[in-house]
């Protein structure tokens, strides 16, 4: 079950969040799930499209998938790392690899969901970065 209350779902509605998916079918899938739970969704097609969509808008959140072409979801959460250094990041990927999570951790990326994104796990880890956001904390994983 989804929770929709609580001062963290209500935090959460405020927040701009970054959707960076290569995938048009799996972007259009989780777009609408996403723009319910936020006040607003940046959609981008790719790691270059993501980072500068994150330098015009500066959103709160960001998730992204891995592999992309152009520049992969790694490669921008890193220099995404350098100018926003407290920035919550959400990798998600099919590949359920080691080798992608702990790039992911060595990048400070703190959640790792997989493919296909479960919408309460989802919705989980996204009350997790607001809670993270609302109590201005540190990053919970990374």
């Amino acid at each position: 079950m989804i929770t929709t209350a609580g001062p963290d779902a209500e935090f959460l509605k405020e927040l701009c969040v970054l959707y960076v998916e290569d995938d048009e079918e799996v972007r259009l899938q989780l777009l609408p799930f996403l723009s319910r739970r936020v006040r607003r969704v940046i959609a981008a097609c790719d790691g270059a499209e993501g980072l500068a969509a994150f330098r015009a808008e500066r959103p709160d959140v960001v998730v992204t998938d891995v592999r992309m072409p152009v520049m992969d979801g790694l490669a921008m959460a890193r220099e995404l790392r350098r100018e926003a250094p407290g920035l919550p990041i959400i990798v998600t990927t099919a590949f359920n690899e080691t080798d992608h999570m702990e790039r992911a951790r060595e990048v400070g990326v703190e959640h790792y969901v997989t493919k296909p994104v479960e919408r309460a796990e989802m919705h989980r880890t996204l009350l997790s970065c607001a809670r993270r956001l609302r109590l201005g904390g540190e990053p919970e994983g990374g």
